[in-house]
């Protein structure tokens, strides 16, 4: 799966977008007002996003359910893709997607 991923982030241009920046921000905050995460951060690194997400009760089921929550709100409608890594007491998403003119997005989610 590995292999599939980087090959087709070398087939899209990767970019920051502040649109995708604020819907990650709005959904974490409303994560966190709901009381399913007690904080998070959000780094950029060259062109992609580093979310590090502190969960009140960590489970990977939650992880996983968190992870999709957050994915659909920022997934282009034309392409979406994940990867999902279990770290002992943390699970480590890497998401793409892009749009129909192949520019898109990295972000890196990371449970604990």
């Amino acid at each position: 799966m590995f292999r599939v991923l980087n090959e087709y982030l070398s087939k899209i241009e990767i970019c920051k977008s502040e649109k995708v920046k604020f819907r990650l921000e709005m959904v974490l905050k409303n994560l966190t007002i709901e009381g399913r995460i007690s904080k998070f951060s959000i780094n950029e690194n060259f062109n992609s996003y580093i979310l590090d997400i502190q969960m009140k009760d960590f489970q990977v089921e939650k992880a996983d359910a968190l992870f999709k929550i957050i994915s659909n709100e920022v997934v282009y409608p034309y392409s979406g893709m994940h990867v999902r890594f279990n770290e002992g007491e943390r699970v480590k998403y890497r998401f793409v997607s892009c749009d129909e003119k192949k520019q898109g997005f990295v972000i890196d989610l990371l449970f604990s």
